[in-house]
């Protein structure tokens, strides 16, 4: 995949070329900066490697100016404008300030951007391939039209006023640009950021539909806010769907349905992102062995928490800890805790 930045004025700015023979951890970073007559005017942020290009543009000067965005191959492209419009020239389309374009090409595409001052802007790019890979196992993405489409294998192009750039979303891309880690961790950390984002997108955007076509009585919507309250501080040891159901006085099969209307998922699979998203915490920030991590959440079979950890993640958590004390080692910190570290990883089961 290229991937192209130019100034109105004809200047190539930005030349990403991603190589489907380059390791699949590596990753480049670039910030460069432009300049006319003496004033500075745009600055791009860009970190990409195979299949994925981030790109951030921030315009400083007083004039609003257009660049263009080109690329090569199929790919899917999710825009991110904070104040200007952007036009897509190949369909004519116009997304407003504060919007996201949200699209799947099946041809290569030239994007129209007008940036104005202090404009901050973030493009999202990635192959057919590296999208199916790093989403093939996340518990939204058969509710997500985009995902569907790029199975098929169909152009897609998300409705108007569809999904909107929130402050979350802003601060999820900020950090990963801003990202510490360095390496294979680097590359985790980038591809979690990501998942996070269109987690949040398809999770903001089945609430409002959820809250404005499904006309749920207000009765019934506290006590699903209820039941999501008791999820949230037992998924330990979670009670069971007729537990629930009697907890809050509300038959199982309203139980089920409006729950999954309301917050876009099951309430089995919003169980495990609980879990996933504790256990995540507790062996990167905490050291806690595996075991002990699966017995915190409720799994009797480690195997099994492993498996359902690997699903989630796309890696074992003895992978994912490894790669974490391996970086640290790089980034030269303190031998003694890193030597620790590593031994930590060593012992956990794979």
């Amino acid at each position: 995949m290229k991937v192209e930045f130019s100034l109105d004025s004809g200047e190539r700015i930005v030349d990403i070329q991603t190589s489907v023979e380059a390791l699949s951890s590596t990753l480049i970073a670039t910030n460069k900066e432009k300049y006319i007559n003496g004033s500075h005017l745009i600055n791009f942020k860009t970190i990409h490697t195979t299949g994925l290009a981030l790109i951030e543009t921030s315009s400083m000067d007083d004039h609003q100016r257009k660049i263009k965005l080109h690329v090569t191959e199929p790919h899917i492209l999710i825009s991110f404008i904070s104040r200007a419009p952007t036009e897509t020239e190949s369909i004519n389309q116009l997304s407003l300030a504060g919007l996201i374009h949200l699209a799947y090409y099946d041809t290569n595409n030239i994007y129209a951007s007008s940036l104005a001052s202090p404009g901050l802007s973030f493009f999202i790019i990635m192959t057919r391939e590296y999208y199916l890979k790093i989403f093939e196992n996340e518990t939204f993405s058969n509710y997500f039209d985009l995902y569907r489409s790029v199975q098929k294998n169909i152009p897609f192009v998300a409705k108007d006023k569809e999904f909107f750039f929130t402050l979350p979303m802003k601060n999820i891309l900020r950090k990963a640009f801003n990202n510490p880690f360095r390496d294979a961790i680097k590359k985790f950390y980038i591809e979690a950021k990501l998942k996070g984002l269109v987690s949040l997108m398809q999770e903001d955007r089945m609430h409002k539909m959820s809250q404005a076509n499904q006309h749920i009585r207000e009765d019934i919507l506290e006590k699903l806010h209820q039941a999501k309250g008791i999820l949230d501080n037992n998924y330990q040891a979670p009670p069971t769907i007729r537990q629930l159901s009697r907890m809050i006085v509300l038959n199982e099969k309203d139980l089920k349905t409006q729950f999954k209307s309301l917050f876009g998922q099951t309430i089995r699979n919003y169980l495990v992102k609980l879990r996933m998203e504790a256990a995540y915490t507790m062996i990167n920030d905490k050291n806690v062995m595996v075991f002990e991590v699966a017995l915190r959440l409720g799994y009797k079979d480690t195997s099994h928490f492993i498996n359902m950890f690997k699903k989630y993640f796309g890696y074992t958590p003895k992978y994912f800890c490894k790669h974490v004390k391996i970086t640290q080692l790089v980034l030269s910190f303190i031998g003694f805790t890193e030597i620790i570290g590593l031994v930590f990883c060593e012992s956990m089961v794979t």
